[in-house]
């Protein structure tokens, strides 16, 4: 046997090997043509046109994942599904197979996938009104389409107790929807389409229809339903008129409480109310009930409570939520003392935690001219005298600068420097009745505001500010009617707070503002040698 060259075998070789090669590059299939994909969540449907020959093939995703497909049909646009996608930018790989299980060039597209986060970044598109077409019948109003957003759908209960939904077109703001029971829960959520041809809808949170009407005031749609007396020039309809110019005032001669039922239109849901007091001269209420109901026939009492004398608003909180259709405001006193004087209030709001009815009044006065009082600020200073050297000498004096009646003998405390109206009865110091405590001041034609600081009572006293005429102030039994009172305020009732008197200078006139009081005993009942009450001062702005 004849022996091949080395050369030669290894050439007879390489011509077999580059046979073979040149056969496997020729039946492998052509690459997929066509190739998109499309987003959805957390998939990603991919389309693609495959060669004729081919019989199956691989998506692959990921690394190192892949979906196998069969080909049924070569002539028709191939669609597969990948699931299980991770949310974010993604490459997709496609490859097909021939029936000689050959593999073609792989294609490649990135497509973006979305999911959770996505979603979690979505928001319901603004909710305006729901107009009552009659019943069963509703109109909801929308502000304009959010980004991205396909529309809004409805979700509802019908009068005969099926579920049921209606859509409305991101181009559209208003859908109509009839035979719906608003009894029952409804709602609505955003669409969303993160891309024109994605595969999946995205759904914002959804907002509860019930609960958003409820949350929304429409003052303007409010309306007297009822009052206990109203003047010509100053009827019930003032109190909610958006205006903190005008009033309710009620009727003369009638008997506290006063009262007027204001017809929401609808329950709502209430967190507490803003008042505003009657901006000119004239009797404050002193304390307000609000109560609600939902047929005016039965109440339940949300808030009983004292308002301040103050031209500013005043923030109510009930301290929980509460609802109704009907709200009555009742003047329950005054600060005149009168069992019958009229009632005078320029506004009230109600707010909840999303929405307040109304943004009337003003929380701080826009002039205001302070007007100088004499030691009326912390440390405060005392006269030198020493009634009491019990305790000390010169410890407990009288305040420097303002007038005391003889019932007041102690009204400082050196130790501390402060405003202290002080007694010991078990110690020598008499019990106070109807002690006086003020200064004078002259003041010109305006509107003032007097704030006194209260701080706190050890042992039983009374104690109320006071606004009064020039001259002597009104003894405590009488003060509350005297026609000498302009204005007083409980100031035990109010420890640790600041109160306002609001009052008016017609001519120019000397004014006294002060403190009346009685200071009793408390050694029987608690050991306490002594009883005190503690103010942090005073201060006197003209403001209007």
């Amino acid at each position: 046997m004849k022996r091949l060259h080395p050369f030669l075998l290894l050439g007879c070789c390489l011509v077999t090997a580059m046979s073979g090669c040149k056969k496997d590059q020729a039946s492998a299939p052509l690459p997929v043509d066509g190739l998109k994909a499309y987003a959805g969540k957390n998939r990603a449907k991919v389309e693609f046109d495959v060669p004729a020959d081919a019989t199956n093939g691989k998506v692959f995703y990921g690394t190192g994942n892949f979906v196998e497909f069969d080909v049924t049909d070569a002539s028709a646009m191939q669609e597969v599904m990948v699931d299980g996608l991770a949310e974010d930018e993604q490459a997709i790989r496609v490859v097909t197979i021939n029936a000689d299980g050959a593999s073609s060039t792989p294609r490649g597209v990135m497509v973006h996938v979305y999911g959770d986060k996505y979603q979690a970044g979505l928001k319901p598109r603004k909710w305006l009104d729901q107009v009552n077409k009659d019943p069963g019948s509703i109109e909801l109003a929308f502000e304009n389409a959010l980004a991205g957003e396909d529309g809004v759908r409805v979700v509802y209960t019908t009068t005969t107790g099926a579920k049921d939904s209606a859509w409305m077109e991101a181009s559209q703001n208003i859908v109509a929807i009839s035979n719906i029971n608003t009894d029952e829960p409804y709602y609505y959520y955003s669409v969303f389409l993160p891309e024109a041809e994605a595969i999946d809808e995205f759904w914002s949170a959804p907002v509860d229809l019930k609960t958003a009407v409820m949350l929304d005031f429409k003052k303007e749609a409010w309306v007297i339903a009822g009052t206990s007396g109203e003047q010509a020039g100053m009827e019930a309809a003032k109190l909610i008129d958006n205006n903190v110019n005008s009033a309710w005032q009620s009727q003369g001669g009638g008997s506290y409480p006063h009262w007027v039922t204001i017809d929401l239109g609808t329950s709502k849901l209430i967190d507490g109310f803003y008042y505003v007091n009657y901006q000119g001269p004239g009797k404050s209420a002193k304390s307000v009930k609000f109560e609600l109901s939902d047929d005016n026939n039965a109440w339940t009492t949300a808030l009983e409570t004292q308002v301040q004398d103050s031209y500013l608003r005043q923030r109510l909180a009930v301290g929980q939520t509460v609802s109704g259709r009907y709200l009555r405001v009742s003047v329950v006193d005054a600060y005149d003392g009168s069992a019958t004087s009229t009632a005078q209030i320029a506004e009230i709001d109600a707010f909840n935690t999303q929405n307040a009815s109304g943004n009337n009044g003003k929380d701080a006065y826009s002039s205001s001219t302070a007007v100088a009082l004499v030691n009326a600020k912390a440390p405060f200073v005392g006269d030198g005298s020493n009634p009491f050297p019990a305790l000390g000498a010169f410890r407990m004096q009288k305040m420097q600068g303002w007038t005391h009646n003889s019932a007041a003998v102690v009204s400082f405390d050196d130790a501390g420097k402060s405003f202290s109206l002080f007694t010991a009865n078990v110690w020598g110091l008499s019990t106070v009745t109807n002690g006086k405590v003020y200064q004078t001041v002259n003041l010109q034609p305006g509107i003032y505001s007097l704030k006194i600081k209260v701080a706190h009572a050890d042992g039983p006293c009374d104690a109320l500010g006071v606004v009064a005429a020039p001259g002597t102030m009104p003894d405590y039994t009488v003060l509350k009617t005297s026609a000498d009172t302009w204005r007083y305020y409980d100031l035990v009732a109010n420890q640790n707070k600041t109160v306002e008197l609001v009052f008016a200078v017609a001519q120019a006139s000397a004014v006294n503002v002060g403190i009346v009081y009685n200071i009793r005993d408390q050694y029987a009942a608690t050991g306490t040698p002594w009883s005190s009450f503690n103010l942090n001062g005073m201060e006197l702005a003209k403001i209007e």
